[in-house]
Order: C-alpha cells, then sequence, then structure tokens
C-alpha cells in the first residue's frame, strides 16, 4: 500500500485493490497504519503449511520426518520490529515463530535457525551465539 491506496470497508471486512496487479486483497488496517508517504509496501503472507511426510507406520504423535528430505537446513527469521509492528502485530509474530521452532526442534533437531530483525536500522543476531551485527544505512 501507498498513501494512494485505497480500500473498501464492508462491514468488519476490508479490501484493498494492489496498484501493481489489481489483486483484490483481504486486509485488516487501521486508519493510523494507512501509509502516509510515497514509499511502497508489499506484505506477503506465509506459505502454507505442508506436513512432513510420515515415514510408513509411524505414528501421528511421534512426528517421524521422511528421511529422504534434507534435515541440515538453515531458517532465517526476517523481522520487522518497527513502530508500525508495536503490538498484536509482533507479538503474533513472536508466537508464530516460537511455535514453530518448537516444531523443528521436534521432527527436524539438526536445522539451523537464524534471526534478523529491522527498523531504522538491520541487526544480524544469527544464531544466538555470537555478537549482534548492526547494519547502519
Amino acid at each position: 500500500m501507498n498513501k494512494y491506496s485505497t480500500y473498501v470497508q464492508t462491514g468488519k471486512a476490508q479490501t484493498w485493490n494492489c496498484e501493481f496487479c489489481n489483486n483484490a486483497n483481504s486486509i485488516q488496517v487501521e486508519a493510523e497504519e494507512v501509509p502516509k508517504t510515497e514509499t511502497v509496501s508489499y506484505i506477503l503472507e506465509a506459505a502454507p503449511v505442508k506436513e512432513a511426510p510420515m515415514t510408513q507406520g509411524a505414528k501421528e504423535e511421534s512426528k517421524k520426518p521422511d528421511t529422504s528430505l534434507p534435515t541440515d537446513i538453515s531458517i532465517v527469521y526476517c523481522i520487522d520490529i518497527s513502530g508500525s509492528m508495536n503490538g498484536y502485530r509482533l507479538e503474533a509474530v513472536k508466537k508464530t515463530i516460537r511455535a514453530q521452532i518448537k516444531e523443528m526442534k521436534e521432527v527436524y533437531p539438526d536445522r539451523k535457525v537464524g534471526l534478523v530483525t529491522f527498523s531504522d536500522d538491520v541487526k544480524v543476531i544469527g544464531d544466538g551465539t555470537k555478537e549482534i551485527v548492526a547494519v547502519s544505512k
């Protein structure tokens, strides 16, 4: 959205038509969240959750992953911690990431996780074992 964007409110539902592709998007924005600058931001949503294939005869509660899938990959979370994320938005992101990390620990214990945060600057936190690296403009 940008400062020229418009959205339609019908009851509690809000719809914004993308100026680029004209796709109708269901949104949840408060009046103070509507952009007031020329900046164009694209809001991406998480990929659909896909359960790891279970091995033959595995019980659901044991969640044994298919060993043919790579397990030693790295996951890097890039999190917007700017003022627009204050409150419930940032808390929802944190809750979701905690749940994903908990599940990865159980299903794929060899996966590595890293963290990058951004606001006015970018901070590479990494896996938490080394110094935080701040990247400025």
